[in-house]
């Protein structure tokens, strides 16, 4: 993108020099000059590293080029519309102060372009047109952009997100897990998992209907989140079964959060004589549980004996269990 503004910039201007014969010989020199003030922009963002200021410094010196064009013009022409196009770029990649920084720099550079200008004519239309204009334009852009960003953050909370329950889906958590998996790994703290499934989902949907099933989806979830810590982070990976990592924790405080969440159902009140309760298998990080997969699947192997020990329960993965 600003390869292909400085580009076209430095081809305009060139252009203009050869094209307009009605130019000054001041005016024709300073327009090569622009045209080759702007390909030095282009050419540094082409071969230094990809650092934003590079591009941002080279939209301010595009600014001050126009400004030159216009001082020294015989025939401004259309030479105002082009200050949209630095203006524009910054709106949509830059920052504000960045943003208010090339607007200042826009607003001054005009303002002296036309002053000094001997053939300037209308000189306040021609600074109130073109800073309002391009102003205008600069704002419409940053509002976009910010409403553009607001909704592809919307689409990512929501493709990361389970409908129903509000807590993270299957593909918020796996990143998740992942980073502290490899945090743990490289020994910067400790790391559990707990995977919870709801007592007889299916038997309590038959008999109670799929509305007061999504309730007591709901209901979990909202245990589960309610004993979390800051930085807990809980999701729904199936129909009734959820995961939680517990980062900093150890099989203790593990055991503890479940209990809490056990405890927490235990108070629910979603219809006469109907109590929910939950199995549970926890699994800590260690060289026997090392990698997500062998995480996983040992909170797995202890959610496994929980439902076969009896239900409403919390085991502890055995160490051998991956």
């Amino acid at each position: 993108m600003a390869l292909t503004l400085f580009g076209v910039g430095s081809t305009v201007c060139a252009a203009g020099a050869v094209l307009k014969p009605d130019l000054t010989d001041t005016a024709r020199q300073v327009q090569l000059i622009g045209a080759g003030g702007t390909a030095l922009c282009g050419l540094a963002v082409w071969l230094l590293p990809p650092w934003r200021w590079v591009v941002h410094v080279g939209a301010m010196i595009s600014i001050v080029m126009l400004g030159l064009l216009m001082g020294s013009s015989n025939a401004i022409g259309a030479t105002p519309f082009f200050f949209l196009w630095p203006l524009v770029h910054l709106a949509y990649f830059a920052r504000r102060a960045v943003v208010a920084t090339g607007f200042a720099v826009l607003t001054t550079t005009v303002t002296v372009a036309v002053a000094v200008n001997p053939y300037a004519t209308n000189r306040a239309d021609t600074i109130i047109g073109t800073v309002l204009s391009v102003g205008l334009m600069t704002g419409l852009v940053m509002v976009m952009t910010a409403r553009e960003r607001e909704l592809q953050a919307a689409l990512a909370r929501a493709a990361d997100t389970d409908a129903l329950t509000g807590v993270l889906n299957r593909r918020g958590l796996a990143p998740l897990v992942e980073a502290l998996v490899a945090r743990a790994s490289a020994g910067d703290g400790t790391l559990a998992v707990v995977m919870v499934d709801l007592d007889h989902f299916k038997r309590f949907n038959d008999r109670h209907g799929h509305l007061v099933g999504d309730e007591a989806l709901i209901r979990l979830a909202g245990a589960l989140t309610a004993a979390a810590r800051d930085g807990d982070h809980v999701a729904r990976v199936g129909g009734e079964e959820f995961t939680v990592a517990l980062p900093g924790a150890d099989a203790g405080a593990a055991q503890a959060y479940a209990d809490d969440v056990m405890r927490r159902l235990r108070d629910e009140d979603i219809a006469p004589d109907l109590r929910l309760t939950v199995s549970a298998g926890i699994a800590t990080h260690g060289p026997d549980a090392d990698t997500v997969h062998l995480l996983m699947r040992a909170a797995d192997a202890a959610l496994y004996r929980a439902k076969h020990a009896g239900r409403d329960r919390a085991v502890v993965a055995l160490r051998d269990a991956a």
